[in-house]
């Protein structure tokens, strides 16, 4: 028997790139798997899966992170102390209805050439001021067109319980800008009693509300508290300082914005049941008699 036993020889290449590609290709491990078939680490698996998901994952991600950023943004944004989307103390159903925007107020005042104080308006401006007539009434009618509203459904959620409610369910409620209004052009009509006249016998209670409202007013202005600059100048002339009245922007709300939502509200004021049983005939008493928003009238039956 021939014993010849047979070996693989080896081929050698000249090229020693070749040579380790080929060794790197047919060695292999114990079970003579070649290397490039043999299973991969479970850590380079991870990393084969991780580089194809990236694609896929990489915007959720990025989504993600824009979420939080609105998230974080919109809560700084909604600030109980900031004006522009309503206060903690204000009512809540209005707050949607914000606007900002920089006006110049039409109310300034100027120098003539003696020195003297005289009132500058703005072309085409309302009159609010001046002597009385019916077109000012008119214009302080309908600012003050708001003093209270009837609140219903969503409207009124956050304030039942709080306030007055009606027999037809509504809440009745009062504005505190149009309350300040309505001081305010008191304090004008007092300026012109002989046109106006006081509607009390006893010109007290009309006095007690002119200074109600001048408080009250004291108090909002103190409030608010706006700190837009006035700038100031000196005349040479008369040797002292003084304001200068130019037009100057002041960031305000909206205030036509919160009048038509006061107007999707308008108060029905025949509604009213005094504790005696006795139905108010809606008569509100802003003109001196304090204390009594509505006057009594006939007996009716109401159900608690």
């Amino acid at each position: 028997m021939n014993d010849t036993k047979y070996f693989k020889v080896e081929q050698e290449s000249s090229d020693s790139s070749e040579l380790g590609s080929q060794d790197h290709a047919f060695s292999g491990d114990e079970s003579g798997r070649p290397m490039s078939q043999q299973p991969r680490s479970v850590a380079t698996r991870l990393s084969h899966i991780v580089k194809r998901s990236w694609w896929l994952v990489g915007p959720f991600l990025w989504l993600l992170s824009l979420l939080f950023t609105w998230m974080i943004a919109s809560a700084a944004s909604k600030s109980p102390y900031d004006v522009a989307v309503g206060l903690e103390t204000e009512l809540e159903p209005i707050k949607p209805h914000i606007e900002m925007y920089a006006t110049t107020f039409s109310s300034d005042l100027d120098w003539d050439d003696n020195g003297q104080l005289q009132r500058v308006s703005r072309p085409g401006s309302k009159q609010f001021v001046g002597d009385p007539s019916p077109e000012i009434d008119a214009n302080w009618e309908h600012i003050t067109n708001g003093v209270v509203v009837d609140l219903k459904g969503k409207a009124a959620e956050t304030v039942i319980g709080k306030t007055y409610q009606k027999p037809d369910g509504s809440w009745y409620v009062g504005i505190e800008a149009f309350h300040q209004l309505h001081c305010l052009n008191m304090v004008r009509k007092s300026l012109h009693v002989d046109y106006y006249g006081i509607n009390e016998p006893d010109p007290h209670p009309h006095k007690m509300h002119i200074e109600h409202c001048i408080d009250a007013l004291r108090e909002a202005i103190m409030c608010r508290a706006e700190l837009t600059f006035i700038p100031m100048e000196f005349n040479a002339k008369y040797r002292t300082g003084r304001p200068a009245f130019v037009a100057r922007e002041h960031t305000c709300r909206n205030f036509e914005k919160i009048l038509d939502w006061a107007h999707q509200y308008p108060s029905n004021e025949t509604l009213f049941v005094l504790p005696d049983g006795t139905m108010g005939d809606g008569t509100m008493h802003f003109d001196g008699d304090i204390g009594h928003g509505f006057r009594g009238g006939s007996k009716t039956s109401h159900a608690n």
